[in-house]
């Protein structure tokens, strides 16, 4: 800041710091003492899930800076300490809003998911290619990506 950069730092959705979400709510049918009651459909069949939200908000965020942006203004994503998937869908869908984005995956894998009701649970996309496929979207001239093998 003191070379005349600001720093924007985004408490995205839920991430209160008080009482942070720790698993995402799941929709139950009925009174929930059957399986078919805990479905994946109520939840994620009708509602966005709180990985989609964190990104619409990000997404926002970005694009309302870019509307304003002034030539010699460059706008750097950092995805850091479990961002990494955030960032990369956030740039996939603003495109060249933001200049660069540096991200440290740190490893992360949707396909290493194993519990439904997972911050970052988005469904389907493991059958599309997973974090290597969303950050394949980007531009790799103005991506930098760390934590990868």
């Amino acid at each position: 800041m003191s070379a005349g950069k600001f720093v924007l730092i985004l408490d995205l959705y839920d991430q209160n710091k008080n009482q942070p979400l720790e698993k995402a709510p799941l929709v139950v049918s009925g009174d929930g003492s059957q399986p078919w009651h805990h479905s994946l459909a109520y939840t994620y069949g009708y509602n966005p899930t709180i990985f989609a939200k964190r990104v619409q908000a990000l997404s926002s965020m970005i694009s309302a800076l870019a509307r304003t942006k002034e030539d010699d203004h460059r706008y750097i994503l950092y995805g850091l300490k479990g961002g990494a998937p955030y960032a990369a869908v956030a740039r996939a869908l603003l495109g060249d809003a933001v200049d660069k984005m540096i991200v440290d995956t740190e490893g992360f894998r949707f396909a290493n998911i194993t519990s439904f009701d997972d911050l970052k649970m988005l469904p389907g996309i493991v059958k599309y290619g997973d974090l290597p496929a969303i950050l394949a979207l980007s531009d790799p001239a103005t991506t930098e990506i760390r934590g990868e093998e």
